[in-house]
């Protein structure tokens, strides 16, 4: 991931970045989320390559999964609700900046 983003290879780290989801979705070992998960991903591939091709956002994905398994291998689940929640804020942004 880390020579992925160092490249800005935007179609590595999307196919790196939706693994990362992929497998904390099948960690919940919630069917229901990993479906939701898998449809939302292959609806909004257009605009997960426009956002990270922002400038600077992807190596602030990488700085927020970062922060999500920093919370998971802690144990803190409010820690890494709470780096989810900033995780998909980030994308929202990113997407309305990139408009701009």
């Amino acid at each position: 991931y880390n020579k992925a983003v160092a490249n800005r290879a935007v179609a590595e780290v999307m196919s790196l970045d939706g693994m990362f989801h992929e497998v904390l979705a099948s960690a919940s070992r919630n069917p229901v989320l990993i479906d939701v998960l898998r449809v939302l991903h292959a609806r909004s591939q257009r605009f997960w390559a426009i956002s990270l091709s922002s400038s600077g956002h992807m190596n602030e994905v990488q700085d927020e999964h970062e922060l999500v398994v920093d919370a998971l291998e802690q144990g803190d689940a409010e820690s890494a609700q709470q780096a989810i929640s900033d995780h998909v804020l980030s994308f929202r942004n990113a997407l309305i900046n990139a408009r701009s």
